[in-house]
């Protein structure tokens, strides 16, 4: 709920508080209500947010039902924009075996979620901001779709945001070869990628400075970044990093070095089977994250498939990234 309400919402959006019981047990059992001290917390927790939060309307519902299938399907009916909900933070094999329902509305879900992570009980006066934002991206379209949505947001003035993408690693690639002879043609090729990433890093990084400077388009916002730059008031809040290895835990590695409040990255949202024989970078790093981690889905147009390249991984783009 604190990071709830830390979020800029435009004037008008509507928040549903949903919780879900088991059939016979109290609505309300399974709401934390030692905060508020009250019979019906849910009402408590609407009126401290409509407090905090004037311009959107605020409203609460329970049903009955498994938790993880009741929020995804209300979501969908609901035509939700956004879930947000926090973890108790299971992982490794207590996940495995007891399941997790951040995880399992993360996998059903038809639109982005938030997974709020916190070290509540060690710290139960923490308030969330997202001062510090990762954004990881592959030249994906979900990757893509994941950046668009992040800039049609308005974020607070002092938040920080960097930009990550992963090359494979030289010993990745001379494997890949199959040969040590042209290791010096191999290096060249490495070399050439990262830079490559680097570049598409930096074009991103000039659309997000832009958006952070005025939501206008076209010639007013180049006039701005311009003005800016001339005045040497162009924005620092946006860095790039290009890091190699495994995507999975060269983000996490970049996102504890960097103490990032939230990782944004997008997930081709496969489920099943495939997800067990091929993985999911977005999966794993919602699971071992110490920060909380937006994982965008369910927005890319129909059609726009990534073809069978390593997701998470930066792949060498067939066109600019888009800026709708």
């Amino acid at each position: 709920l604190d990071a709830l309400s830390s979020i800029l919402w435009p004037a008008g959006t509507e928040i549903r508080l949903l919780t879900v019981f088991k059939h016979g047990e109290s609505p309300y059992a399974s709401v934390a209500s030692s905060r508020y001290g009250a019979a019906d917390p849910l009402d408590q927790i609407v009126d401290d947010l409509r407090s905090r939060m004037p311009t959107c309307e605020i409203s609460a519902e329970s049903v009955e039902g498994d938790p993880t299938t009741q929020i995804a399907e209300y979501a969908r009916r609901w035509l939700a924009n956004v879930i947000i909900m926090g973890t108790r933070g299971n992982k490794g094999l207590d996940l495995m075996l007891k399941g997790s329902v951040s995880q399992g509305v993360l996998t059903k879900s038809p639109c982005p979620v938030f997974i709020i992570k916190s070290d509540f009980e060690e710290n139960s006066d923490m308030h969330f901001k997202f001062n510090r934002v990762l954004v990881a991206t592959d030249n994906s379209p979900y990757c893509n779709a994941a950046f668009n949505w992040l800039k049609s947001l308005k974020w607070p003035p002092e938040t920080k945001f960097r930009l990550v993408t992963v090359t494979q690693s030289l010993t990745e690639t001379m494997i890949d070869r199959g040969t040590i002879g042209m290791a010096e043609r191999v290096a060249d090729d490495h070399e050439n990628m990262k830079d490559l990433a680097e570049k598409q890093l930096n074009i991103l990084k000039t659309r997000l400075e832009a958006s952070l400077i005025s939501k206008k388009t076209g010639t007013e916002t180049r006039k701005l970044l311009h003005d800016a730059e001339k005045k040497s008031e162009a924005p620092a809040k946006v860095s790039i990093q290009v890091g190699e290895g495994d995507p999975k835990s060269t983000i996490l590695q970049i996102a504890s070095s960097w103490d990032a409040d939230l990782i944004v990255m997008g997930s081709h949202g496969r489920t099943g089977l495939s997800k067990i024989l091929l993985g999911s970078v977005s999966q794993s790093v919602a699971v071992h994250s110490q920060c909380s981690v937006a994982i965008i889905r369910g927005i890319v147009a129909p059609g726009a498939q990534f073809g069978n390249k390593e997701t998470g991984r930066f792949n060498v783009p067939d066109s600019p990234p888009d800026d709708e």
